[in-house]
């Protein structure tokens, strides 16, 4: 990841949430939805898993080769 990262010359960001005020919470949390409203922001899912086998997805998650998030899906 770091490599193609590199090789594109882009930028990667990250916050501790936990420093934020209130509000810049709440702007990271606007951004973060309109990201994914717009299609900037494309998460790769993996998986879904009904939130009953939780303990098995956990074990999944953990599994070597596993790409993308894990789901939990209620019913």
């Amino acid at each position: 990841m770091c490599r193609r990262a590199t090789l594109k010359e882009a930028t990667i960001q990250g916050t501790a949430i936990w420093y934020a005020t209130a509000q810049e919470a709440a702007d990271a949390l606007t951004a973060v939805a309109a990201g994914l409203d717009n299609g900037v922001i494309r998460p790769v899912v993996g998986d879904e898993m009904p939130l009953r086998e939780a303990a098995a997805a956990h074990r999944k998650i953990l599994e070597p080769g596993t790409r993308g998030k894990l789901v939990l899906t209620t019913d």
